[in-house]
C-alpha cells in the first residue's frame, strides 16, 4: 500500500514538473526588438511544448488614455492579453536601450503593473529580460537591471542569460558576454533590408530561448 501512495505521489510530482508552461514575452520598441522576442521564441518551441505568447508593449496599454489615475485604476488594460500574462508561469521583458535605459513606452507598460505589484499577482513566476540597441553600449546594462529590478519588486524568479560568449564579432554568440539579460545590437547595416540582426545575434537569441525552455521543462511552477 505504501509503494502505490509512493509512487501516485511520485506521477504527481513529475507532471507537475513535466507539463506545458505558459511563456509570455512583453517586447517594445522598434521592428528589431520584434525580431528579438520572434527568435527567442524559435529557441524555445525547438526544445519544449510550452505555449509561447508575443505581445508588444503598447497593445496592452490604451493609447487614448493619459490619464494617470486611470492608468493606475487597471481600467484601459486589454483584459484578455493581461489574462494570459495573468497565467504565465514566465514572463520574459524586452526594451529597447532608448537615452540610456527603457523606451517610454515600455516604462509606461512598467507603471501600468503597479496593482499587480501591490497585490503580488506575479509572485514566484519566472522572469528573464532582453534589450537593444544600434549602438554597442548605448545604456544595455542600465536597461537589463532596470528590467530585473522591476521583475524584483514583484518578487518573480529571474532567469539569468546563461548562454557562454565565444568572442566580440558580429558573428559571435553573446558577443557582449552579459550575464544578467540578453543584450542584443540592432545592425544599422541590415535593417534596410528588414534582417536586423547579425547571424551571432540570432543564434543568442535562440539559445537563450533554448534556456528558458529547459529551464521550465525541469522545474516546478511555483504559483
Amino acid at each position: 500500500m505504501k509503494i502505490l501512495i509512493y509512487t501516485f505521489i511520485m506521477v504527481l510530482f513529475l507532471q507537475n514538473i513535466t507539463h506545458a508552461k505558459i511563456i509570455s514575452i512583453i517586447y517594445g520598441g522598434n521592428a528589431g526588438t520584434q525580431k528579438v522576442a520572434e527568435y527567442i521564441k524559435i529557441g524555445i518551441n525547438a526544445y519544449s511544448d510550452h505555449e509561447v505568447y508575443l505581445f508588444k508593449d503598447l497593445d496592452l496599454l490604451d493609447s487614448d488614455s493619459n490619464d494617470y489615475t486611470v492608468l493606475y485604476q487597471n481600467n484601459h488594460l486589454n483584459n484578455e492579453s493581461w489574462d494570459i500574462l495573468d497565467k504565465s508561469d514566465a514572463i520574459l521583458f524586452g526594451a529597447p536601450s532608448v537615452t540610456g535605459t527603457v523606451s517610454g513606452a515600455f516604462k509606461l507598460f512598467m507603471e501600468t503593473t503597479y496593482t499587480r505589484r501591490i497585490n503580488q499577482k506575479w509572485k514566484d513566476k519566472f522572469a528573464a529580460g532582453f534589450t537593444s540597441s544600434l549602438l554597442s553600449s548605448g545604456g544595455k546594462l542600465n536597461t537589463i537591471t532596470t528590467l530585473s529590478l522591476f521583475a524584483s519588486q514583484h518578487s518573480m524568479i529571474w532567469i539569468s542569460v546563461g548562454v557562454k560568449s565565444d568572442g566580440s564579432k558580429a558573428e559571435n554568440i553573446n558577443r557582449f558576454g552579459s550575464s544578467l539579460g540578453m543584450m542584443i545590437n540592432i545592425d544599422s547595416n541590415l535593417v534596410k533590408n528588414k534582417k536586423y540582426l547579425s547571424s551571432g545575434d540570432i543564434k543568442t537569441a535562440k539559445l537563450f530561448g533554448k534556456r528558458i525552455g529547459l529551464f521550465l521543462n525541469n522545474v516546478s511552477s511555483f504559483k
